[in-house]
């Protein structure tokens, strides 16, 4: 499925020019020259990544970032950042820790940066959506949870109740049929319950 960018800059040559090599790539390509046209465009077209300068005139690029990549625009959807004046790694980090941008890049972007930055964003959102998956957490949660124990039937723990070589030769091969009155019979059963089974038995042998 063909990606849409949304590409946010109020100069229009650096746009064109990340434009093409978009396009040249096969990637959709949206473009808005303002930070409320680009929130607009976003709102209406819901593009996969959005590409946006920093310095933005009506809405900026940081608070156009916080809106997109914190869910406040409604839908989630990584943003990476650009500018020419904003440099260093103060805006760095408030553009990356402060508004959630996935990446803050310098003006102008070399192509061979600008595609991997655009791969990179779309791998970790494709990763971040299989986790954040319901189907997938219950998937994990189940493969990481012990196995609950299984207690032994009566047919399990017959041949381990501790008794005398004459009883066990006695009821060698011995599986009784026995009423419902005796629900011990295919429940998981305690030492307790095996034993008292057992009596139970013989003493019914016993009467017969």
């Amino acid at each position: 499925m063909q990606k849409a960018i949304l590409i946010a800059d109020f100069e229009q040559e650096p746009s064109e020019a990340l434009r093409q090599i978009l396009l040249s790539e096969g990637f959709l390509v949206l473009t808005a020259s303002d930070g409320q046209q680009a929130l607009a465009v976003f709102e209406a077209a819901k593009p996969d990544l959005v590409l946006t300068e920093a310095l933005l005139p009506k809405l900026n690029g940081f608070e156009l970032c916080k809106k997109i990549a914190r869910g406040e625009a409604l839908d989630v959807r990584p943003v990476i950042m650009y500018s020419a004046i904003y440099k260093g790694e103060k805006y760095q980090r408030e553009a990356i820790d402060g508004c959630g941008a996935f990446e803050f890049l310098d003006k102008p972007i070399p192509k061979w940066q600008l595609l991997k930055s655009v791969r990179t964003a779309f791998s970790e959102a494709s990763r971040a959506t299989a986790s954040a998956s319901p189907v997938w957490r219950g998937w994990a949660t189940a493969a990481r949870l012990p196995k609950a124990p299984q207690l032994p039937t009566w047919e399990t723990r017959w041949e381990s109740i501790p008794c005398s070589k004459a009883w066990r030769r006695l009821f060698r091969g011995f599986r009784p049929s026995l009423p419902p009155a005796l629900p011990c019979w295919r429940r998981p059963m305690s030492s307790l319950d095996s034993h008292s089974c057992l009596l139970l038995t013989v003493r019914r042998l016993m009467l017969h």
